[in-house]
């Protein structure tokens, strides 16, 4: 049975980024852009880590060799195409397990995060006598769409488009700017529909609520699909880890 308290890609990932900051700088950024390079082409996330765990091993050589990386391998985008190739047809699922673990975990830490935010601005509106409008949401139609559309946006741009454009030439550099920027945009969005003075109420819709039971099914849903993408992106991992014959 996987064991359950550990996952392999963490401590791998942990492990790689700890051996890596030990590293040339120049080689530091050429493993970055494979790794960035396999991502954007959905390889799969443990074979990724263990490409860069051997890039690292590479980069210790060609330092006793008194080269770089790139001397030793060549440019990234021809090194990083031939291992894209490769890997293309390993674990794909994985990259879906994690997504589905991730958007779990968003919206489990959301009612966390809203009591939170709620906290700090009754705080906020006691010490500067303002008027506080949050109990206004009581989750109507405009809050609940809030709620139910942004933690997949946020999932969905750090699984599969992240790195999406990525050594894509000068029109992937503009449209990598603004992918980078689309996360900031969200959390300004989400920063100001919780201003004290903003009221859910004055939306379109605003009077129509949501019935208490979705909110227990809709959580218990979540909760099945977070502990199942969980299980499975650390059983995925795992037969990925045995494949390559990864001891940890």
């Amino acid at each position: 049975m996987t064991d359950m308290k550990k996952c392999k890609w963490s401590i791998l990932k942990r492990e790689n980024e700890a051996k890596q900051s030990n590293l040339e700088v120049e080689d530091q950024l050429y493993i970055d852009k494979v790794v960035r390079y396999l991502n954007s082409h959905k390889n799969g996330m443990m074979e990724t880590e263990i490409v860069r765990k051997d890039l690292i091993g590479l980069a210790a050589e060609a330092k006793e060799e008194g080269i770089s990386l790139e001397q030793k391998l060549g440019s990234v985008k021809e090194f990083g195409e031939t291992l894209a190739l490769e890997g293309k047809e390993e674990n794909q699922k994985e990259r879906w397990y994690y997504f589905f673990w991730q958007l779990g975990g968003a919206y489990l830490c959301v009612p966390i995060f809203l009591f939170a935010v709620h906290g700090i601005w009754k705080l906020v509106a006691i010490v500067l006598g303002l008027e506080f409008q949050f109990e206004n949401i009581r989750f109507n139609l405009p809050f609940t769409l809030c709620y139910l559309i942004l933690p997949p946006l946020f999932s969905i741009y750090e699984v599969f488009f992240k790195y999406y454009f990525i050594l894509s030439g000068k029109i992937g550099k503009v449209l990598g700017v603004l992918e980078t920027g689309l996360p900031y945009l969200l959390l300004f969005g989400m920063h100001y529909l919780l201003m004290p003075n903003f009221n859910f109420n004055q939306l379109p819709c605003g009077d129509i609520y949501v019935p208490n039971a979705f909110w227990g099914v809709f959580e218990t849903l979540i909760a099945v699909i977070y502990i199942c993408g969980r299980y499975k992106f650390f059983e995925s991992t795992e037969k990925t880890a045995e494949r390559y014959h990864l001891e940890m």
